[in-house]
């Protein structure tokens, strides 16, 4: 299939190619941009002897390893690129583990000027790329490839410009609700919460039953997990806080539904296992996989992994269940796109063409047959082969279809103040701070931006 897939690929971008050259326009994947030289930038260069060099693209990234992405990237989009494009570019892949560790080595080379000429999303990372003045106008590139800027959700391309550019090219949906244990709940007789005092009661009565940590938590890092149940608490405590969490770059946390959130959330972090404080994201999954938790929130992208025997008992996809957060909300976020910082302008061409495949209709149901997460577009449909994959991800699509949209904290707000609200919920379990002080700690750092 996932050879039926480049080789669909191939076949569309020739077509359009001969088709775009027939007519006089530009070809496909290349800006109608001046060449001094009199040749298509996207010809490789001549060397003195009369021979061919290729372009050098350089790309980082943490798509690697144990990385859901990792497959999807490896097996589909450089496989692809190559075919495609492997005798005039020479790719130069930088693998670094984790994704904490790029967006820090990313944010290291940017405040250098010696950025790779292509960054993928990562939190905010390419946004700051784009803030900071590095990131190419695909505006060009995109009106002429109408085929991939037409199935741009709208809320997504309004997330990936500044003024009158287009900074980034995005190629994945966020969908994010609660994950539940259907087989931990149902032994304890617990039905599924639909508010958080029915969260509240579930966890108590799960650890009744034995299940002494029923939610999957971390404060590691940006404190994933933990996060994103804060940012539901604050969405579905009413119409300020669902404005709240659909506004960005907000600077005052001081208000009483945000101290209500950190009062919660320092409620539920006793039902987590002692290791969520300073534990990272692979602990807490760590103990949902296992059954010692019953709850953790996440993103479509995290279905492959329970189906994956490197991550789950063989069957325990069958005992997962999915809702919307209490309060009916769900974390629906344009995401940040791809950017291309390259200065070159044969270079940036080569980069287009590796966007074109991310971002084209086959590229992004690729993604969401190798990784279970929906597309950026809402053009494109779920294949039958990712529903028959992934059916939890056809139950979460429908679960979450209903549910009021809101965003997530680190989508929204600096990475000042996510720094800031991971280190209040260790403050907060060990009474070193207050939910009030929390609200204080978070629009400090927001002044320090």
């Amino acid at each position: 299939m996932k050879k039926t897939m480049r080789a669909g690929l191939m076949l569309m971008l020739a077509c359009i190619l001969l088709i775009t050259t027939a007519c006089g326009a530009p070809e496909q994947n290349q800006t109608p941009s001046d060449n001094s030289a009199g040749s298509s930038p996207d010809t490789p260069a001549a060397s003195q002897d009369g021979s061919t060099e290729k372009v050098t693209l350089r790309i980082a990234t943490f798509f690697a390893g144990v990385d859901p992405k990792a497959p999807w990237f490896n097996e589909y989009v450089i496989p692809t690129f190559n075919e495609l494009y492997g005798d005039e570019i020479h790719l130069e892949i930088e693998e670094i583990a984790g994704e904490q560790n790029y967006v820090d080595k990313m944010r290291l080379l940017l405040s250098n000027d010696q950025l790779p000429d292509i960054v993928h999303p990562a939190q905010t990372i390419t946004r700051e790329v784009a803030e900071g003045g590095k990131a190419l106008d695909l505006t060009p590139y995109l009106d002429a490839n109408p085929d991939i800027k037409d199935i741009i959700a709208p809320k997504s391309l309004a997330r990936n410009t500044m003024g009158d550019k287009i900074w980034g090219l995005p190629f994945e949906g966020s969908w994010i609700g609660l994950f539940y244990n259907k087989e931990l709940l149902d032994q304890a007789g617990v039905a599924v919460p639909t508010t958080w005092d029915e969260l509240m009661v579930a966890c108590e009565e799960l650890r009744a039953s034995g299940i002494e940590y029923p939610m999957s938590f971390e404060t590691a890092a940006n404190a994933w997990t933990t996060s994103l149940m804060f940012s539901a608490m604050i969405g579905s405590s009413g119409s300020e806080g669902y404005d709240f969490m659909n506004t960005y770059d907000s600077t005052d946390f001081n208000k009483p539904y945000i101290e209500d959130a950190f009062t919660k959330i320092t409620e539920l972090l006793s039902y987590a296992a002692p290791d969520a404080i300073g534990g990272d994201y692979n602990k807490a999954s760590m103990h949902f996989f296992n059954s010692e938790s019953a709850f953790i929130a996440n993103g479509t992208w995290m279905i492959s992994e329970f189906s994956d025997p490197a991550r789950a008992p063989e069957g325990f996809v069958d005992k997962v269940g999915v809702c919307a957060f209490p309060g009916n909300v769900a974390l629906k976020t344009p995401m940040d796109g791809w950017v291309i910082t390259a200065k070159d302008p044969a270079v940036q061409d080569a980069a287009w063409k590796f966007l074109s495949i991310v971002g084209s209709a086959e590229g992004q149901l690729s993604h969401l047959e190798y990784t279970a997460t929906l597309p950026d577009s809402d053009k494109l449909e779920m294949t039958d082969a990712a529903k028959e994959k992934y059916p939890l991800l056809s139950e979460m699509y429908d679960a979450l279809q209903g549910a009021q949209p809101i965003q997530y904290f680190s989508k929204l707000w600096s990475p000042a103040v996510v720094d800031a609200l991971s280190n209040s919920y260790p403050a907060l379990v060990y009474g070193q701070i207050t939910p009030a002080e929390a609200c204080q700690a978070l629009t400090d750092a927001a002044a320090k931006g």
